[in-house]
Formats: structure tokens, C-alpha cells, sequence
């Protein structure tokens, strides 16, 4: 827990550091669609700020700063946990998924409509806090025993260095912002990938009102996932074997943005198919909160 307020500490003294542009809390959970296994939470929290490039964002990508109204830089501070369906049982639940936990910063460079890039650095494992934070929040429910007896097991501690691209081309020769194309890869020791996706997307916007709609749907190639295989310097309890993991997934997810003056509520839908061999369809509901400051 000590190692979380640290990287929480760090993350707030940024926010003191920079004039403010907006500031985000986003919650993704599965119980609200009545399950509580595979990806069970991420937990995010995010600042926005221009001047966020010319202090380190500019190092971590390739991309050109362009117009402020072109272009968004954004850190986020990361947590996501993963458990098997069974979270009672202390024994390893074989051929299931792996507990595992992840915490990460973000450094994200967006430049609107073209490209993206994301350097991740952080740490997966029990430095990250998974059984603490579910235990945390399991604990808010006292009608039902569901604390999670299986972190014991968890994933060794290990490093995330990580760096993904995505790229926007134009959508058969034209740029529109109703329906495009996504090219997303990733690499490094958290997740080597690749994924297309479509979207859609619709937006209405007034001065002091809108309302945006996005939806994605694509497929997902994955080399090598940490949160599954262990990661690439430590050997871990419990990690399901390389040859039953999934190696093509589809992916599909559908977001709605409300603002009103300064406060944005976003919810989103998620759904992907089964991870590894013998794996569930696994869907989730997430939640943002954003504040332009």
C-alpha cells in the first residue's frame, strides 16, 4: 500500500506543478453486470494539461506538437486487477485465470484525428495492491462473504514498460469523423498486441451542451499478455500455458459523453471473447467523471 500513496503522492503533486486544464475518475467494474472474475475493476485517475508536453510528454513520443486545438497530452495514474471466477478458494484455481494487478502511469499524446501514442511505466504484481483495493471495495458489501482468499497466488512482481501507437487513416480516401478506421499496436513487457477496430461516431454539441456517442468493434492479436503469461523477468506462482492462450479476440465496446458547462459524464460498455482456452465471453460497465477546470 505503501508503494500506491507513493505513485498517488507523485500524481497530485503534478497536478500542483501545472495550471489546470481538467481533471478525470474512471471506474470500470464487471459486478454491475452481475459478475466479478477475469477483468474485474480499473480504476483511473486523469489530468489533462497542455503544458504537460513541453515537460516530458515530448520525450515519449514521435509525434509533432501541433495546435493546441489539434493536439491533447494527458497522465493517468492506472489500476486494473484480474481474478479467476473463483475468488474464495486460497488453492490455485488451474486452468482458470491467473490473479493478477497492475499499476501503471500513463503518458498519453493525442493528436486529434490522426494519432496516439501512450508510454506505460509502472509495475505488476503485489506492489500494485490488487488484494488490498478489491478487499477495500469488497468490503462495502456486508449482506455476502466475498472476500478474495486467492491473491496469495498472484502474479510475481515484475516490471511494465510499455509503448503503444494507434493511428486514424483516412476512411476510403476522405477524413470523417463519423465512421473511421483504428490501427492500435502495443509492445513491451505488459502487452505485445495488435488490433483494427471501426468506429462510429455521433456528436451534438451546443455551446453549453452535448452529447457524443462512440462506438468500436474490432479485432484483437495478441502475442503476449502479462496479466496471463506472468511477467517477462520473474516466474510466478500460477500462469496459464502459452499454448492456451487466445490469440485472436474480438473486441466491441460502446461509449456515451453527456457535458454540461464544465462536468462530462461518460459510460461505457465493454465486451470481449474468451482470453484462454475454456475462457467466458466477458463483458463490463465503466464510469468517467471529467471537470474542466
Amino acid at each position: 500500500m505503501k508503494f500506491l500513496l507513493m505513485i498517488i503522492t507523485a500524481f497530485l503533486f503534478a497536478n500542483v506543478l501545472f495550471a489546470d486544464e481538467s481533471i478525470a475518475f474512471e471506474l470500470e467494474n464487471d459486478v454491475w453486470v452481475s459478475t466479478d472474475y477475469y477483468y474485474s475493476q480499473g480504476l483511473c485517475l486523469e489530468y489533462a494539461n497542455d503544458n504537460l508536453y513541453d515537460a516530458f510528454v515530448k520525450y515519449t513520443t514521435f509525434l509533432n506538437k501541433q495546435a493546441k486545438q489539434e493536439s491533447c497530452t494527458f497522465i493517468s495514474l492506472n489500476q486494473n486487477i484480474y481474478t479467476p471466477q473463483n475468488i474464495k478458494s486460497s488453492e490455485i484455481q488451474f486452468e482458470d485465470r491467473p490473479f493478477a494487478a497492475s499499476l501503471f502511469l500513463d503518458f498519453t499524446y493525442h493528436k486529434k484525428k490522426t494519432a496516439k501514442t501512450i508510454l506505460s511505466i509502472g509495475v505488476i504484481g503485489n506492489w500494485a495492491n490488487g488484494y488490498e483495493v478489491q478487499s477495500w471495495i469488497h468490503s462495502w458489501n456486508k449482506s455476502v462473504d466475498n472476500e478474495p482468499h486467492g491473491w496469495v497466488n498472484q502474479m510475481s512482481n515484475d516490471l511494465i514498460l510499455n509503448y503503444q501507437v494507434s493511428y486514424i487513416p483516412k476512411f476510403m480516401g476522405i477524413t470523417t469523423d463519423i465512421i473511421f478506421l483504428e490501427y492500435v499496436l502495443n509492445l513491451g513487457t505488459y502487452d505485445i498486441s495488435a488490433k483494427t477496430m471501426i468506429n462510429l461516431h455521433f456528436l451534438y454539441n451546443k455551446k453549453n451542451f452535448s452529447v457524443d456517442f462512440t462506438s468500436k468493434a474490432g479485432i484483437h492479436a495478441k502475442i503476449y499478455d502479462a496479466t496471463l503469461l506472468g511477467g517477462m523477468f520473474t516466474e510466478s506462482p500460477y500462469t496459464i500455458a502459452f499454448d492456451d492462450m487466445q490469440y485472436m479476440l474480438v473486441r466491441a465496446n460502446a461509449e456515451l459523453a453527456l457535458r454540461l458547462y464544465r462536468f462530462n459524464l461518460i459510460t461505457k460498455y465493454s465486451i470481449v471473447s474468451p482470453e484462454f482456452k475454456d475462457a467466458l465471453w466477458h463483458n463490463y460497465l465503466g464510469v468517467k467523471i471529467l471537470w474542466d477546470i
